[in-house]
Parts: C-alpha cells; sequence; structure tokens
C-alpha cells in the first residue's frame, strides 16, 4: 500500500527523521516543516515493499548485533527503525534494517540485507535493500532557485563591502 503512505519515521542511534505529506507536498516535520524530496521518499516507500524474504535467521536477542538489527536504542546499535504510516496514523510497515549482506549462497548476487519486523523477535535474511537515512539534511530539498540557463540574460553579484561582479 505504497500510495497509502503519509508519514515515515526513521531513527537510528542519534538521529531522528520525520516525513509528512501534506496534500501533494512531502515535508521534513523535525526541520521546521521543511520541503523534503519527493523522490527519496517514494524509493524508500518502494524498497521496502519490494523486499522478499529469502531464510529466516536468528531469534536471539544475543545475535543480533551481528546482523545489525538491534533495537535502535541499544548501545553502539548500527540499525535503523523505519516506520511507514497511513493517513490515521495506522502502522503500514515497521521493521529494523541492519546490515548489507554481500555473499550468501541464498542471496546469490542478489542485493541483500538483513531485517527484523519491530516488537518481533524473528529475524531475516530479505532480498532487496532499505533505502533510508535518518540524517534530516538527506531529505531536505536544498534547491533555492531553479531557472534554466537560456533564461538567463545577465547575472549581478553585490558583494557586502560593495564591489560588484557582473556576467
Amino acid at each position: 500500500r505504497v500510495n497509502d503512505v503519509a508519514r515515515m519515521e526513521i531513527r537510528s542511534q542519534g538521529s531522528t527523521v520525520t516525513l509528512v505529506r501534506d496534500g501533494e507536498a512531502w515535508l521534513v516535520e523535525n526541520r521546521d516543516r521543511h520541503p523534503a524530496l519527493f523522490e527519496g521518499i517514494k524509493r524508500t516507500a518502494v524498497s521496502i515493499a519490494d523486499l522478499r524474504i529469502l531464510a529466516p535467521k536468528t531469534r536471539r536477542e544475543a545475535l543480533y548485533p551481528r546482523l545489525g538489527v538491534e533495537d535502535v536504542d541499544a548501545e553502539a546499535a548500527a540499525s535503523r527503525l523505519v516506520r511507514l504510516l497511513d493517513a490515521k496514523g495506522e502502522p503500514l510497515a515497521e521493521l529494523i534494517a541492519g546490515r548489507e549482506r554481500t555473499s550468501d549462497p541464498t542471496a546469490g548476487d542478489r542485493k541483500a540485507m538483513y531485517v527484523r519486523k519491530a516488537g518481533e523477535a524473528q529475524s531475516y535474511l530479505v532480498e532487496g535493500e532499505v533505502l533510508a537515512t535518518a540524517r534530516p539534511t538527506d531529505w531536505m530539498d536544498t534547491d533555492v532557485v531553479d531557472i534554466p540557463a537560456d533564461r538567463i540574460y545577465s547575472v549581478e553579484i553585490v558583494q557586502p563591502y560593495g564591489s560588484t561582479a557582473a556576467i
């Protein structure tokens, strides 16, 4: 239900980002509702929807750090908690994303990683990857002005101390 996602929360050790849909726009809620990059949000939601379980892995909490699927609040956690919610705040997906797995006979040449559903003990090796970072600045639209070069006739730069440069 990728099109139903209205809120995305990503947490890692020491960092959190909350992305919210406001009509057709997406905003970084915990950065004064700064405009967010829709393509990144779409890529993340689709990457989670496309995950396919290859094999169950450990249920033992003591082994979670090896796979990177420990709780994000655990000491030195390498994991990311990703939550996708609908407009009513109901969870569509909640998972703990762990380490990538580059060589595994189960995965073959496909990209694979370890994940665990939030609140559950069982971890899994899945085909695919979770494209999500918990750094708010990675989600912010930083374009100030986007004017095609053929529409620009001249540019004048005025320095604070008075000198100018014209092109």
